[in-house]
């Protein structure tokens, strides 16, 4: 599960800086 929570966080951050790409 650590894997798991790891790889949403890497999601959580590129989808947050694709976001900010957008900008």
């Amino acid at each position: 599960w650590e894997d798991y929570n790891f790889i949403i966080a890497i999601a959580f951050v590129l989808d947050h800086r694709s976001k900010l790409w957008h900008l």
